[in-house]
C-alpha cells in the first residue's frame, strides 16, 4: 500500500500553468509551507498570480489563519 508525503517531506512542489487552478495549488503549498515553482509561458498571467497569491497570504495572515512568518517563508520561494 503506497503511502502519502507530508508537506513537511515535500520541500518544492512545481507548477504549470498560473491561470485559477495552477495558482490555486501554488497558494495551498506555499500556504503549507513548501516552495513553488510556477511557470507559465504568459507573463502577464504568471505576474497576475504572484500578485493574487502574495494578496491572498497577506489575508490569510490578517484573519490569523496563517502566520506571518509562514508567509514570508512562502513569499520568498
Amino acid at each position: 500500500m503506497a503511502t502519502q508525503a507530508t508537506a513537511r517531506e515535500i520541500a518544492v512542489v512545481g507548477v504549470i500553468g498560473a491561470g485559477q487552478m495552477g495558482s490555486g495549488i501554488a497558494q495551498l503549498a506555499a500556504a503549507a509551507g513548501c516552495g513553488v515553482l510556477l511557470l507559465d509561458s504568459d507573463t502577464a498571467a504568471l505576474s497576475r498570480a504572484v500578485d493574487s497569491i502574495s494578496s491572498s497570504l497577506r489575508r490569510l495572515v490578517a484573519k490569523g489563519q496563517l502566520s506571518q512568518v509562514s508567509a514570508l517563508t512562502s513569499q520568498k520561494s
